[in-house]
């Protein structure tokens, strides 16, 4: 009897309870038919609005009709997507947060108006880069620096762990990806042991690329263990729309003198430990000298950025002045670059006068008078002895790291790309692991290619993201069909991201050739002209080349209806994606 009585209890209940939900179903339905109505107006109306908007804005036509279109389309579903996936909105506190941070930030990088001047007169083109990205990014170009590059992220590792083991002052890294892996708990150890010795260290990882690599806790033994640890843009469960933008800045600084930046992230995968994607390619660079303050003012302009609370704030100033960023001594005369490439060139004035002199085996610059020079004023004129021009242009080498903001209306890495585009005359090499671009890349590419340049690009011959390889290979045809040469990478992935010209100009860095790269993301790269440098990233380029397919005429093609459709459908969304 009493089982009966539960039994009859239970069902009750349940009965209940199915009652209960199907009067809110009917009573939403009821809602839904009183108010549908007046909530389609105010969907149209809003709809309207924000078509203006998109309209309105100083992007890519590729990017906003697709959007157009599916806000016309699905108003409700067209609305919530392009907040969460296509929208660069900000809260008005972050915007004016970073409008305050690159306020503070403005005229402190130091500019060599005389390395200019020269580098106007030797090459236009490279000095039109350089000027576009100095007067639009806000970071001045140096000469004064020594660069490896290393054609494989393990050995970047490798020589970044070494040269963490000399800090003597502080470190600071930000990183779009940590794992909590070996590659990283070998960094770890490092980090810990520093900063019991007192160092300063500051760690900054994207809480969505390190998703699946690290946990909750982890950034609280970070700090625990005396590193400042800061996350950018946690993802936290109610809809945030700065979510969307990312950091995917890889930056490694030390004590100021020394910096590390390249395609990889701190995880086992980019050193190959583990091949998920078969072979993983990927390159960077270590610098030291003076463009390392580049480096330094974007990780202090994004760890300022990223403050939450009262104990996190730090003055801009108080930073840099403690970093003593802009008065590290880099004397011109003792740099290795200097010394080894133009020992025996001249120093002159305006009137070109100036000579170099040896007196008891030491150099010393003098004038006609025979009276010494000041070796501090960097204002100083280099010029090759015997001619001018064609030695002296091979001997400048320059570094300008600089940086990408999406909350800025510039695309300033966009637009270093395409000015790469516009000036190559004998060829472009490019590496990217995703090829995602609109007409205005595709037309410069293209049209760089029926001047006669070489240009060839390399993607990735195994994937890492299906759908995104999708794409990536859709926009093969309209390039191959107007002479761009493209590569996929047999052995596994690319990762790197570079590109070269003519043996004197490239980038290297973290942009990718996608839509998220050149809009959304918070990225970094290194502008370089440096001959020398160029020439060894162009040998590694064409060992890639070498163990590549040439998928050229494979997609140079005519195609069929169905894959000329299906390309275009994913033309279309990949500005979603």
């Amino acid at each position: 009897m009493k089982k009966e009585k539960n039994g009859t209890n239970r069902a009750i209940i349940a009965g209940l309870g199915f009652a209960f939900q199907i009067f809110w179903i009917l009573s939403g339905v009821y809602a839904l038919n009183i108010w549908y109505p007046k909530l389609d107006i105010v969907l149209r109306v809003l709809s309207i609005l924000l078509i203006f908007r998109i309209l309105g804005k100083h992007t890519n036509s590729a990017i906003k009709i697709p959007w157009i279109i599916g806000i016309l389309v699905a108003p409700v579903a067209g609305l919530i997507l392009y907040a969460l996936l296509g929208s660069r909105f900000t809260s008005i506190s972050i915007r004016r947060r970073f409008k305050y941070i690159y306020g503070m930030a403005d005229g402190v990088l130091q500019r060599d108006r005389e390395l200019m001047s020269r580098l106007k007169n030797i090459d236009p083109d490279v000095y039109g880069h350089v000027n576009y990205i100095d007067k639009f990014g806000n970071y001045p170009a140096y000469s004064n620096n020594d660069v490896v590059y290393f054609s494989e992220a393990s050995d970047a590792i490798e020589k970044l762990k070494e040269e963490l083991e000399n800090a003597q002052k502080f470190i600071f890294m930000e990183y779009h990806a940590i794992e909590d892996a070996g590659s990283f708990r070998a960094i770890e150890d490092i980090l810990k042991r520093k900063a019991d010795e007192g160092l300063d260290i500051r760690v900054i990882y994207d809480d969505v690329g390190s998703l699946g690599f690290v946990d909750r806790p982890f950034s609280k033994r970070l700090n625990k263990e005396g590193i400042k640890c800061r996350v950018f843009n946690p993802v936290i469960p109610i809809v945030n729309i700065f979510m969307n933008n990312r950091d995917h800045r890889k930056i490694t600084v030390i004590d100021g003198k020394v910096g590390f930046t390249g395609g990889y992230n701190i995880a086992d995968e980019y050193f190959n430990i583990v091949n998920p994607f078969g072979y993983w390619k990927d390159t960077g660079i270590m610098i030291k000298g003076r463009s390392v303050d580049n480096l330094t003012m974007i990780f202090l302009e994004m760890w300022h950025a990223m403050r939450r609370n009262k104990s996190e704030r730090e003055s801009l100033e108080n930073l840099i002045n403690q970093y003593d960023m802009c008065n590290i001594s880099y004397d011109v005369l003792n740099e290795k670059d200097l010394l080894e490439d133009d020992i025996e060139d001249k120093l002159v004035d305006t009137k070109g006068e100036d000579k170099i002199v040896d007196t008891k085996g030491e150099d010393k610059i003098v004038d006609t008078k025979g009276e010494p020079i000041d070796t501090q004023d960097k204002t100083v004129a280099i010029e090759n002895k015997e001619s001018s021009v064609t030695k002296s242009k091979n001997k400048l080498r320059i570094l300008q790291p600089f940086a990408e903001n999406p909350l800025y209306e510039e695309q300033v890495a966009e637009n270093v790309y395409l000015n790469l585009a516009k000036t190559s005359n004998d060829y472009l090499y490019i590496t990217t692991p995703y090829l995602i671009i609109d007409d205005i890349m595709r037309d410069e590419l293209t049209l760089a290619a029926k001047r006669g340049v070489d240009v060839r690009i390399i993607t990735p011959g195994i994937p890492d993201k299906k759908i995104i390889y999708a794409i990536t290979r859709s926009n093969y045809a309209n390039l191959a069909r107007n002479g761009v040469k493209i590569y996929e990478y047999s052995p596994g992935f690319v990762h790197a991201k570079q590109h070269i010209s003519d043996d004197k100009c490239g980038v290297i860095g973290t942009i990718n050739m996608d839509y998220r790269s050149l809009y959304l993301h918070f990225e970094n790269g290194v502008y370089i002209y440096d001959e020398d440098l160029v020439k060894e990233m162009r040998i590694d380029m064409e060992n890639m080349f070498a163990q590549s397919e040439d998928v050229t005429s494979k997609y140079s093609g005519r195609r069929s209806m169905r894959t000329r459709i299906w390309h275009g459908v994913l033309r279309f969304i990949s500005p979603l994606l």
